[in-house]
């Protein structure tokens, strides 16, 4: 277990260094305006098949539900 929530801080570093990059320096907001289009069913459905045909996206879920686990099982914090 302590290997995936190694694997979850690195790919959590990962995702806010890039939010960093991508914040403006003078007011912290995201220099990216574009509107967010939700998927169809379909195209939700074209995606999740697309990572799951992905190793390390499939053993970065499993770590998260052994994680959800083991939380609700009262063995971690």
């Amino acid at each position: 277990l302590s290997l995936c929530a190694a694997k979850t801080s690195s790919s959590l570093k990962v995702v806010e260094k890039h939010r960093s990059k991508s914040r403006n320096k003078h007011d912290g907001m995201s220099e990216d305006n574009s509107q967010v289009v939700s998927l169809t069913k379909d195209q939700l459905l074209v995606a999740l098949k697309h990572l799951l045909k992905d190793d390390s996206f499939v053993t970065r879920l499993h770590c998260a539900y052994l994680e959800s686990i083991n939380t609700r099982l009262g063995l971690r914090d």
